[in-house]
């Protein structure tokens, strides 16, 4: 009779059953437990997990120069503790299944079922929470572009999402989604069902020929995986990084490093005894300098685009050090620290705590009164984030994954039971939140407004969607956009997006007037000659690099109308200094880097028109579709008139002192009164709290024409 087989997925491949023996005894001063025993905690592993989940939420919790003048960021690359967790994750999982493999035999429907009850429990509450805050508290008007992202989230392909519609996740602003925090976990979902495929067929493949090259079969895959993945990181992010952030692939090497570290630790367990003195010496000290470059790394400045660089792309190595030297764990600095209780607790809720900060503190950040403390805002929304993260943890997260109740049910039914749910709720959430938000009472003004309330925010220039508006960190040539092709006389529309909010009204009236109209604009960049703070150190070179650009367009189109438009108070930093001037400073420097650039432009247009900004929002609400949305009466959203400040002053004499520039000021057009009204008559006026609507920038158009009319016909093409 032919003897019963084991699947090569379920055998114990390289420990016999004398050695498996052993790793259930271990000798004093093994290290064995901390690899092989699931109730075992690796306290330094904890201690990463603190630095991870707090560098993320101070990222998030306290951008610009809310704490620091002049920098953008308390921890401007806190965003890596993301790139933390996933090496972490790469390493416990795979170590999780190598212990499994190796004395029970590995299930990949248990190891599913195990991250169902772990995660999915904790990420479906937070994701209907989040949602009925934005119907019934926050912001409804958002309700259906949220919901395509929280259906996203749940189904776990956020990244991908987000990559489709080429969100930057660095971008500062009120139109943030409640749940793009979401995409990291997306990656380390989507690592938990491949993986483990990989492991089970590398298992079936080497059961017959060389069980024994199990482990090194497994670890060349992980670091060929890894490599290639590194190499193409590195490539990506350099020509697409919007899209490349959120992509698995690009993200699997920091996972697959972890995996090689556990890989190597099980199949060649370390003798500490064996090693030089100096060796065992040394390692606690790498191991205590790795946790010191880790602390560095999140508190440099970037010097590029955000999340690019060969900076960010070695995060793993630090980490995989401390990972790799498991035999210095046990009783060293970091395991102390990583005891700790609050420390421990922090660690043990880090999954938690990442779910419920992002939503957290852009609720806070929205509903606080303007002019609070903005170290008391950061402090309400971290009070607020542990304490939810805490009921969640002793309510919903602990009782169902460690529940007896829970533990006894087939994996097969809790996986289907997981994914019903998901499936079930993101179909609510996709079919049925945005008919539930048109019926929920908004204030007095929805069924009146043009355009409606909800797609106000998509009220908004035709150059916002084309290649004439680049981001701040684009490199290449200028591509402008251009209306109006093959007129006779020609406008030229030039500066950031406070002069992309112009295209559409400037397109019908020159038009009318007979000319072309080209636009070049780029976001975060003062057309003025001044070195932009707008992100970080590096968008002063990207300004100047497009300003650069800007002039040779402006020599090469000879317009008889330039268009020069700007944010009215740019971020600047001093040329000499390299931080932001002191107020008594200020108003000379901008007024020197206005005439540099109004005296560069002269001499290749006919005549120049300096269109002055347009009122600023500043109300009881993040953005005025926000405030619109819970407003009684239409004073409820009024601002003050600032129609006098600093700058515009500034801006105004400059003007005036340059020949053949001249100055178009819609501020009195736009707010006549001492208060400015985001509405007139039923129209909105914002599409965001610094942006004209592109429908109430097209009334404009008498006022447009009234100057550009006469320049077009008195102004002759500068000759070459």
């Amino acid at each position: 009779m032919a003897k019963k087989r084991t699947s090569s997925a379920q055998k114990p491949l390289a420990p016999s059953t004398k050695n498996s023996a052993k790793q259930r005894s271990p000798e004093k001063g093994s290290t064995t437990p901390l690899m092989t025993e699931p109730s075992r905690r690796r306290m330094d592993i904890e201690l990463l997990r603190v630095i991870a989940v707090a560098s993320v939420t101070i990222f998030h919790f306290a951008p610009g120069a809310l704490l620091l003048p002049g920098r953008y960021n308390l921890l401007p690359r806190g965003y890596l503790g993301v790139d933390i967790f996933f090496t972490i994750s790469g390493f416990v999982i795979t170590a999780q299944m190598l212990r499994t493999h190796s004395t029970k035999g590995f299930s990949y429907l248990g190891f599913l079922a195990s991250r169902v009850r772990r995660l999915l429990p904790t990420a479906v509450f937070v994701i209907v929470i989040t949602m009925l805050v934005i119907l019934l508290v926050s912001n409804p008007l958002t309700a259906e572009s949220e919901s395509r992202a929280a259906t996203a989230a749940l189904l776990y392909f956020e990244n991908f999402f987000f990559a489709h519609r080429l969100v930057d996740y660095f971008a500062q602003g009120s139109a943030q989604s409640s749940y793009i925090h979401f995409w990291s976990l997306s990656v380390e979902e989507q690592f938990y069902v491949f993986w483990p495929i990989v492991f089970i067929a590398i298992a079936w493949l080497v059961r017959k020929r060389a069980p024994q090259r199990f482990f090194q079969v497994l670890l060349a895959c992980a670091v060929v995986v890894g490599v290639a993945s590194f190499v193409g990181a590195g490539i990506a992010l350099a020509t697409d990084p919007d899209r490349a952030f959120f992509m698995p692939w690009w993200r699997a090497y920091q996972l697959m490093a972890g995996a090689a570290v556990a890989i190597a630790l099980h199949a060649w367990k370390p003798d500490p005894d064996r090693l030089p003195g100096l060796v065992r010496s040394a390692v606690p000290w790498l191991r205590l300098a790795s946790v010191a470059a880790l602390l560095i790394v999140v508190t440099v400045p970037e010097t590029g685009k955000a999340g690019t660089g060969w900076l960010n792309s070695m995060v793993w190595l630090p980490v995989v050090v401390i990972l790799g030297t498991a035999w210095a764990s046990q009783n060293d600095l970091l395991t102390r620290v990583g005891t700790i209780k609050p420390l421990a607790w922090v660690a043990a809720t880090s999954y938690v705590i990442y779910v419920w900060h992002w939503p957290i503190w852009l609720f806070t950040r929205d509903r606080v009164t303007p002019g609070t403390n903005p170290y008391a805002t950061i402090l309400l929304a971290l009070v607020i984030t542990l304490a939810f993260s805490a009921l969640t943890r002793r309510f919903i997260e602990i009782p169902i994954h460690r529940g007896k109740r829970f533990a006894a049910l087939p994996n097969g039914r809790v996986i289907a039971a997981g994914l019903g749910t998901s499936v079930i709720v993101a179909a609510a959430m996709f079919f049925a939140t945005p008919t539930v938000a048109a019926l929920l009472p908004s204030g007095q003004y929805p069924s009146s407004l043009t355009p409606p309330l909800r797609d106000a925010f998509d009220d908004r220039a035709p150059a916002f969607a084309e290649d004439c508006f680049e981001k701040v960190d684009q490199t290449g040539p200028i591509k402008p956009c251009i209306d109006n092709p093959g007129l006779g006389k020609k406008t030229l529309l030039v500066g950031d997006s406070h002069a992309a909010q112009w295209q559409g009204v400037l397109a019908e009236t020159t038009k009318a007037a007979g000319s072309t109209l080209v636009t070049a604009t780029r976001s975060g960049c003062p057309v003025w000659s001044l070195r932009s703070a707008y992100l970080n150190e590096q968008t002063s070179n990207y300004c100047d690099s497009w300003r650069a650009n800007v002039i040779e367009l402006v020599k090469k189109e000879r317009p008889e109308v330039l268009i020069l438009s700007s944010y009215a108070s740019p971020v600047f930093i001093d040329r000499t200094t390299g931080r932001q001037p002191a107020p008594q400073d200020r108003p000379a420097q901008l007024a020197r880097g206005i005439q540099e650039t109004l005296q560069t432009l002269r001499p290749y247009a006919g005549k120049i028109v300096v269109l002055e900004d347009t009122p600023q929002f500043v109300g009881v609400a993040s953005d005025p579709l926000r405030c619109l949305a819970d407003a009684q009466q239409g004073t409820d959203c009024q601002f003050p008139n600032d129609l006098n400040n600093p700058d515009r002053i500034v801006l105004r004499q400059v003007t005036k002192s340059v020949a053949g520039a001249e100055l178009a000021n819609p501020y009195p057009i736009v707010c006549p009164e001492v208060f400015c009204q985001v509405v007139e008559g039923n129209r909105i006026k914002y599409f965001d709290q610094l942006h004209l609507s592109n429908s109430y920038a097209k009334t404009l158009a008498p006022w447009v024409d009234s100057w550009l009319r006469p320049d077009l016909k008195s102004a002759k093409k500068p000759k070459r």
